[in-house]
């Protein structure tokens, strides 16, 4: 019973193996992309709606600067 619970993992683990185009490096897939990009979305929506804006007006907009400097 072990050995096939064994052989059954190495097997979707071989299956569920694939190589990054960008990179060329593998990758072990557990959920699909598109799940996880829902799960994150979820979770970041969560947070923004959990957490209260800054009242520092002036550390805010420098935050958004510095943010734009980086994104570009």
């Amino acid at each position: 019973m072990k050995r096939i619970v064994l052989l059954a993992i190495l097997a979707v683990a071989l299956v569920s193996c694939s190589k990054v185009l960008l990179t060329g490096r593998k990758q072990l897939l557990l959920f699909p992309d598109s799940q996880v990009l829902a799960s994150s979305f979820q979770s970041y929506k969560q947070f923004v709606d959990s957490v209260p804006a800054s009242p520092d007006k002036a550390s805010a907009e420098m935050v958004k600067r510095v943010g734009k400097r980086i994104a570009n």
